[in-house]
């Protein structure tokens, strides 16, 4: 007899922390006004756990997906990309509740105008399109993959801020 799907345990061990949650975050949180992404926000208390509850359950989500690549493949792939979106959430926390409190803005993946906006919405269109077409495809993964990290070649540097003056080490040091 097989035991529990990766899946629900996943979905066990964030439930518990959604539960838990609002008891353990800052004070002021309200299950009515603040969002769960909120219980794992950045420098709030607690938040660590609930961020292991957004990996947990999108790591169950994930195995569970990749059993079924196969059999399913659009379904599969997307329940994957739902299971790395999770893991997502838990990388890059949300800003505190309190909006006096100190947070990296440089964790938020989004550009308000211009050409970065348009490359960073092509480079996920392209990410998604590509990894939905591998699974449909599997014959030509190897070319589809190789697309993939192309598209990414472009989007990375122009996405990723440059290095600071200040903080860059200068060889006499």
């Amino acid at each position: 007899m097989a035991g529990p799907s990766a899946t629900l345990m996943g979905v066990i061990a964030i439930a518990a922390i959604i539960l838990a949650g609002p008891g353990l975050t800052a004070p002021g949180y309200s299950v009515i006004a603040h969002s769960i992404s909120e219980l794992g926000a950045q420098n709030t208390p607690f938040s660590w756990l609930m961020n292991v509850g957004f990996a947990a359950f999108g790591l169950g989500v994930i195995v569970d997906a990749a059993q079924r690549l196969k059999g399913a493949p659009w379904v599969a792939a997307s329940f994957l990309v739902f299971g790395f979106s999770l893991f997502g959430v838990a990388a890059f926390s949300h800003s505190p509740i309190d909006p006096a409190a100190a947070f990296d803005q440089a964790q938020s993946f989004y550009e308000r105008t211009g050409v970065r906006r348009f490359l960073c919405w092509a480079a996920c269109a392209a990410a998604l399109a590509l990894f939905a077409a591998m699974a449909a495809v599997p014959e030509a993964q190897g070319l589809l993959q190789r697309a993939m990290f192309l598209s990414s070649f472009i989007w990375l540097p122009v996405f990723l801020p440059p290095q600071r003056p200040e903080a860059a080490v200068s060889p006499s040091t």
